[in-house]
């Protein structure tokens, strides 16, 4: 079966920003815009990249860590 429309796969879950600006996913932390603190994103995972999402706009994205307990900073 074809598919007409492109096809956008990801994983979609809601996060919370901390006071600290970052997001958790998979025991690693990923920087997100400060305007965001204290409320709760939409975080889509890609096979190569994160990207948080709040009201519509991307507020942060990142590169995989595939490791585990790092964090991604991107001032």
């Amino acid at each position: 079966m074809r598919v007409r429309a492109p096809f956008d796969g990801f994983k979609e879950a809601p996060v919370r920003v901390s006071t600290t600006s970052l997001v958790s996913y998979d025991n690693n932390r990923y920087s997100v815009d400060a305007s965001a603190v204290g409320r709760t994103a939409m975080l889509r995972a890609y096979a190569d990249r994160i990207v948080v999402v709040d009201a519509g706009q991307v507020i942060g994205e990142h590169p995989c860590l595939f490791s585990r307990s790092q964090v991604r900073y991107d001032p």
